[in-house]
């Protein structure tokens, strides 16, 4: 996976809250539309690898990364991925979704006692062997990302929350304003500022262009 996966980033969620249930009203009452699924869609750019298994991996506070589930990419690089929703048991407290090491800066969660998890990894398997990875962004896989460079992330709350301020990781600063729903969402993480050493990231709810789903092989 790209560097930028794995770099601290410690934090949350900027994603504005949309409805999740509305109500249609019949003779009988008052009755609940069921929601369809949150499901990740993507074609591969220039896939060429033939049918082959697409794995979610996810963060958890009490085993480490897990495979979240599985969907299958067909011979045009098409997936349609729907994530299941998560345990509460596993899921880390807001401002530790991302990174745990993460400290400082004047940052709240509302409700502060809201959980979640960030899926880490998308692998791709031939059989019983791993291939490569496939992730979604607008910068060339194994570059540094560079000031306007954006990766796509999905994250999971066990209820919606609303996230208010910065964290200091390291030497990265960390910014997120916002709500997010409860259950999946997509976010977008945009480097705002790269320097030597430090950079400033912020976490937009927003589809932004020229986000490309590519494959790299091991």
């Amino acid at each position: 996976m790209k560097n930028s996966i794995f770099k601290r980033s410690g934090v949350f969620i900027i994603i504005l809250l949309l409805p999740v249930i509305y109500f249609a009203c019949d003779d009988a009452g008052v009755i609940p539309v069921k929601v369809p699924p949150f499901c990740i869609t993507g074609k591969i750019a220039g896939w060429t690898a033939g049918g082959k298994m697409l794995y979610a991996s996810v963060s958890s506070i009490s085993s480490g990364a897990y495979v979240l589930a599985s969907c299958p990419i067909d011979t045009d690089g098409n997936f349609s991925f729907c994530p299941p929703s998560l345990a509460d048991t596993t899921l880390f407290p807001p401002d530790s979704i991302f990174d745990q090491v993460c400290n400082g800066g004047p940052v709240s969660f509302n409700p502060p006692n809201t959980k979640g998890a960030l899926i880490i990894s998308f692998i791709v398997f031939d059989g019983a062997n791993m291939i490569g990875a496939v992730d979604c962004d607008n910068y060339t896989f194994g570059a540094q990302p560079q000031t306007g460079d954006f990766d796509v992330l999905y994250i999971y709350v066990n209820k919606m929350v609303t996230g208010n301020g910065y964290r200091n990781c390291m030497s990265d600063t960390i910014a997120f304003y916002g709500t997010a729903q409860s259950g999946w969402n997509k976010i977008t993480r945009v480097y705002k500022r790269v320097d030597p050493g430090s950079s400033t990231i912020v976490y937009y709810n927003s589809t932004f262009e020229h986000a490309v789903w590519e494959f790299h092989g091991n």
